[in-house]
C-alpha cells in the first residue's frame, strides 16, 4: 500500500491521506485517476506522516483513494490501527456500499463514505460534508 499524497482541509479540519491503486471498473470523471495506478507514491513513513496528524489543525482523518478497499486487506488494517492510535475521527470514503466493506475494516473507522461518483449530479452534504454526487452518503459505524 501506497500513500500518493496528503493534504490539510481546513473546512473539514482533517487531514486526507490519498491512497494509490484502483481497480477497474473506474467511476467515469473519476476526480483521482491519477491515483489508479498502484505504483504511486511512497510506503508509510510513520515518523513523518504523526507529524502531521498531530498538528492542531487536525481533529478528523480522512482515507482516501484511489480505492482504500483495493488495498492488500491485511496492510490496510494495519494503517488503520495505526491511524486509531491518535484517537481523531477516522473516515474511510470507497465507491463500494456498505455491505461490501469487511466488518473488520468497518470495526476500525468512525465514518464512511459509500457510493460510486456519478457525473452531472447534485452535490449532497452529510455531517458537514460535501459529496460529489447525490448517490454517495456517509455512515457513522462506530
Amino acid at each position: 500500500m501506497k500513500i500518493a499524497s496528503t493534504q490539510y482541509t481546513l473546512d473539514y479540519e482533517c487531514l486526507e491521506i490519498f491512497i494509490s491503486g484502483c481497480k477497474p471498473p473506474h467511476c467515469p470523471g473519476c476526480h483521482n485517476s491519477e491515483l489508479w495506478n498502484f505504483t504511486i507514491g511512497k510506503k508509510l513513513n510513520k515518523k513523518h506522516m504523526a507529524k502531521k496528524i498531530n498538528s492542531p489543525l487536525v481533529k478528523k482523518i480522512f482515507v482516501v483513494g484511489g480505492e482504500p478497499l483495493h488495498q492488500d486487506k491485511d496492510e490496510l488494517l494495519y494503517f488503520l490501527d495505526w491511524l486509531n492510535t491518535f484517537k481523531k475521527d477516522i473516515y474511510l470514503f470507497t465507491r463500494n456500499d456498505i455491505i461490501d466493506v469487511d466488518s473488520e475494516v468497518l470495526s476500525k473507522i468512525d465514518y464512511i463514505k459509500t457510493g460510486m461518483y456519478k457525473q452531472n449530479s447534485k452535490e449532497v452534504v452529510y455531517y458537514g460534508i460535501t459529496l460529489a454526487s447525490d448517490n454517495q452518503k456517509i455512515i457513522k459505524v462506530r
